[in-house]
């Protein structure tokens, strides 16, 4: 009994495995951990997966995995080894079971909020090559979740998950299409509801998002006279 309730060391090779759950390298920032707990639990969340047992188990590795390396992050900022109550990830979809004593989150209590970031405050991380390719594995995930939520007219959260893309992948064409029609898309929402000047904020970031896509100019202008007018009648 008494050597259940000690406390467990995070080995290295834990703590490892709690990267790659989260699609990331060692070199990763607590911001870089943070943004993409926020991406796999949107994805992975039951509530977006009803009756899905994988998606569920996916959801609680990533809640260890959050757990575990803000565990770490908030040691090491105090001059401590990266050491504490949290379990070893496994990257298989079982999900882990908690050590006594660790306080994991589950589908119940932890709250995924989809809000809208403002990405000039935020500084991009530079990542060494060796990253790439798990990069793009992960860029790629990513895309296509915010392929889905464009279908589906989630444009919201479809803002949030390209805003995370554009800091990772600031140059990447794909990521500035998905991004300028997720912009636009609310903005034509914005419009439906009469919110004109709230609709040519985000039309605006459309644009700014994805300057080189003639298309995107040319529905953009016409939602503009759409708005001038609105405002005549």
């Amino acid at each position: 009994m008494d050597s259940q309730r000690r406390t467990q060391v995070m080995e290295p090779s834990d703590l490892a495995a709690c990267y790659r759950t989260l699609g990331l390298t060692n070199e990763a920032t607590e911001q870089d951990i943070k943004s993409a707990y926020r991406q796999l639990a949107r994805q992975y969340h039951p509530d977006v997966n009803p009756g899905d047992p994988t998606a569920e188990a996916h959801f609680k590795q990533v809640a260890l995995a959050y757990q575990a390396l803000l565990t770490a992050f908030q040691q090491r900022s105090q001059g401590h080894p990266p050491s504490g109550t949290s379990p070893s990830v496994s990257t298989s979809p079982a999900p882990t079971t908690p050590s006594a004593g660790a306080s994991v989150p589950t589908a119940a209590s932890t709250e995924v909020r989809f809000h809208i970031h403002n990405p000039e405050q935020r500084t991009p991380t530079s990542h060494s090559p060796q990253t790439s390719q798990l990069e793009n594995e992960w860029k790629r995930r990513q895309l296509n979740q915010l392929q889905r939520l464009l279908q589906r007219g989630k444009w919201q959260q479809a803002i949030e998950l390209a805003e995370d893309l554009a800091y990772r992948f600031k140059d990447d064409p794909e990521v500035q299409q998905g991004q300028g029609l997720a912009y636009h898309g609310w903005g034509r929402k914005l419009l439906d509801r009469k919110r004109y000047e709230q609709a040519r904020v985000y039309l605006k970031k459309a644009l700014q998002a994805d300057p080189r896509n003639q298309k995107l100019w040319s529905e953009v202008e016409r939602d503009y006279r759409r708005i001038e007018r609105q405002l005549r009648l």
